[in-house]
């Protein structure tokens, strides 16, 4: 079934674009395993990452090798006979909230293929590959189906990531096809180089989208911490009107609430989707506003008004006016009492 591969240029050429491709499957089934990210999907994506990695390098020792012992055949042609599985399982378990059932007759034939690539009968693991290549091809067809049926109220983001992933393992299942169809050195060299590519590709659409692979449960727990530490911030806002403190700093808010000072902020971010300056500078113009507003004011000047509020530098405090307003605080004071 394996053809020798006569030219090293062409060896050395396979072999960088597998190591590459095998070290970035294996950086980024670690980065989906870390503790915070560790889910079903996670680890179905992961293990599919890894599966084709260990097929990369079953073709890679193949070749350089020639003679592959019956232990990595087995472990590459077994693999190979779960990415069709694992891709099918993994997008099912994105898309779907709740837990997704693993049943063991998915698996069936990837064991059957490595029990029977250690008797080294050939004509066997011909048969075997043949039927593995059509399976990939089947779950890679009910992945397509099953997308198409759930993801039309999906964000964009994550239907790209789905078309991604389907769309690259389709064309490494074409270079399987090419492999059982011509068996030689410029087949290999297709293969382990088009799955290099690719695997950069998912690397890299996967590393921008950062948030596909956090644990959905985990993002829940932070949410609801999120909004507690939020609602304890406004709270004293409201209450302590500590945004009339001249100096006050995110540091000082977060020992009144007893909590680490990147909680509050990263709390204010998600909730709010502002900065704490910002926060502080909203309620400051709130009250600016209703000060300007209040008859009793009339006769107070606006600096004493701004210092009065928390502000300190008054040209930041005119130009902020004007920029949210587009009047001055003159024209505003003038404007309600016309």
């Amino acid at each position: 079934m394996f053809a020798i591969i006569n030219s090293w240029r062409m060896v050395h050429l396979m072999s960088i674009s597998s190591v590459l491709a095998i070290s970035n499957s294996v950086f980024f089934s670690a980065y989906l395993l870390q503790p915070r990210k560790r889910s079903l999907p996670n680890f179905l994506l992961a293990s599919l990452l890894i599966a084709l990695a260990l097929r990369i390098l079953k073709s890679l020792t193949a070749v350089v090798f020639v003679d592959t012992s019956s232990f990595l055949l087995a472990l590459g042609l077994g693999s190979m006979g779960t990415i069709g599985p694992v891709l099918y399982l993994y997008i099912k378990s994105f898309i779907k909230e709740n837990p997704v059932e693993i049943k063991t007759m998915h698996f069936i034939l990837p064991v059957v293929m490595a029990v029977v690539s250690f008797s080294e009968n050939q004509l066997m693991i011909y048969i075997l590959y043949v039927f593995i290549v059509i399976q990939i091809f089947v779950y890679i067809v009910k992945a397509i189906k099953f997308s198409l049926r759930q993801t039309f109220e999906f964000e964009a983001k994550k239907v790209l990531w789905i078309k991604v992933l389907i769309g690259a393992v389709f064309i490494i299942w074409l270079t399987m096809l090419l492999q059982l169809i011509f068996d030689n050195s410029h087949t290999y060299v297709l293969t382990s180089t088009i799955a290099a590519l690719l695997i950069y590709m998912l690397g890299f659409v996967g590393f921008n989208n950062s948030k596909l692979f956090l644990n959905r449960d985990r993002i829940a727990i932070d949410h609801d911490l999120y909004l507690d530490v939020s609602d304890k911030f406004h709270a004293i806002l409201e209450e302590e009107n500590i945004y009339k403190t001249p100096k006050i700093t995110l540091s000082k808010v977060a020992k009144r609430l007893a909590v680490p000072a990147y909680l509050v902020s990263r709390s204010i971010n998600v909730v709010d989707g502002k900065t704490f300056p910002e926060i502080i500078k909203e309620y400051r113009l709130r009250d600016i506003k209703q000060n300007l507003k209040d008859p009793d004011n009339l006769l107070v000047s606006i600096d004493a008004l701004a210092y009065e509020v928390g502000f300190i530098s008054l040209s930041k405090f005119y130009a902020l006016f004007k920029k949210e307003t587009g009047l001055t605080p003159d024209q505003y004071r003038k404007s309600d009492f016309q």
